[in-house]
Formats: structure tokens, sequence, C-alpha cells
């Protein structure tokens, strides 16, 4: 891995060399109607302390996409139990970062709960750097091969 201010820095820079794109950054998409027409307000000047004369504060967008990628994000959250909040019970993506960012090993032998795909990166780190993954719990009831 690599910190994610990074990778966002580093593809950004990567986009904007490409003739056919332009980085809105500072931009909202408010609303998404048919035929990919996307309505967006562009910060031109909030970030400003002074704003150069003539420059708009906002900059309203409307674009025409011939593909729309709705990538929203996500956040994991914890599962709520007696105990959840005692040493060494932390979410996936936690234990994942302390392996990954600060070469830590969160614990020794490890059990994972899970309903969906992304656990299963952290068992791959998890295992890489030594911990003895003792149990996969995934709640769902079709789990694809690949997991497995």
């Amino acid at each position: 891995g690599m910190p994610a201010a990074d990778w966002a820095q580093r593809m950004a820079a990567q986009l904007a060399g490409n003739d056919n794109v332009r980085l809105l950054p500072r931009t909202t998409v408010w609303g998404y109607y048919d035929g990919n027409t996307l309505a967006a307000l562009e910060r031109v000047t909030d970030h400003k302390e002074v704003a150069a004369k003539g420059e708009p504060r906002q900059r309203y967008w409307a674009i025409r996409a011939g593909t729309v990628v709705l990538a929203t994000g996500s956040f994991e959250r914890p599962l709520v139990f007696p105990g959840n909040d005692r040493p060494g019970v932390m979410l996936a993506h936690a234990a994942e970062r302390y392996v990954n960012e600060y070469s830590v090993l969160p614990g020794q032998r490890v059990a994972l709960f899970t309903n969906n795909d992304s656990a299963y990166r952290s068992v791959v780190a998890l295992r890489k750097a030594g911990a003895a993954v003792v149990a996969i719990i995934d709640v769902r009831s079709d789990v694809s091969n690949e997991m497995r």
C-alpha cells in the first residue's frame, strides 16, 4: 500500500496529463439526469483569501458524459456487541493499516467477521505479516470462489 493522499495525488497528476480529461477540484455534482447529464457546482474562489477582480465565486457546470461512474466511497462500520471496545477488537481495515502503514502486527491469532469482500484484502495483509488467521466468519450466504 500507499497512503491514500499520495495515491490520489498521483492519479490526479496522471489524469491531468490526458487531453480528454478536465479536472474540477472543489466541485460537487448535485444532480444526475437523463442521458448522463450531470449538474455540478464548482467553488472557484471560496478557498482563496482574496478573489481576482471579476473572478466568479462559483461556476455551474452542465456536464453531458458518455459514461458515468458513481464512486461514492464507503465507511467500514463496527459491529455492536458486548466487549467490542476491548483491546485487540478493531475494524479489519484498521488492522490492515497497522500492518501496511506502520509494520505493526495487531495480533498473532486473528479472527475476522465480515459481510463483504473487503475483509479478505485484510486477511491477505495479516497473513503476509505473519498472523495466523484462525477464522473468517462471513455472514453472506453466497461467497464467490475467488474469496474462499
